[in-house]
């Protein structure tokens, strides 16, 4: 049978997904499932205008991830992605440990609305 590779997504703070005190649980649930492995978490941040508002919730998930990550460390497979940070933040996001950033308002402009064609 074929592993399944997973992130778990986490928006950050308290915007949709498991509060950050459940996330241990939720790694310990996936090793114990024969065929899904945790590669790493993904966390989005609120919006923000203000450089550098976004570090301390970065820092959180890079904290939450180190945590995790020796946990895990039985695990048969790494977990090696930390994915945080977007066009607007991902410098932050990278000083804090991102291994894997979402750029793509950056690289191809921001998306139409809701409804229009590009």
């Amino acid at each position: 049978m074929q592993k399944h590779t997973f992130f778990y997504k986490i928006v950050l703070p308290g915007l949709g997904g498991p509060r950050n005190f459940r996330l241990p649980a939720l790694a310990q649930l996936a090793l114990g499932a024969p065929h899904i492995r945790l590669r790493g978490l993904m966390a989005i941040p609120p919006i923000s205008s203000i450089s550098g508002a976004n570090r301390k919730y970065f820092s959180e998930m890079r904290n939450l991830f180190v945590d995790i990550t020796k946990k895990m460390s039985d695990n048969q497979s790494i977990m090696d992605c930390l994915s945080m940070g977007m066009s607007a933040d991902f410098e932050d996001a990278i000083a804090e440990g991102a291994t894997l950033v979402r750029v793509g308002t950056a690289l191809f402009g921001p998306r139409p609305p809701l409804g229009t064609l590009r």
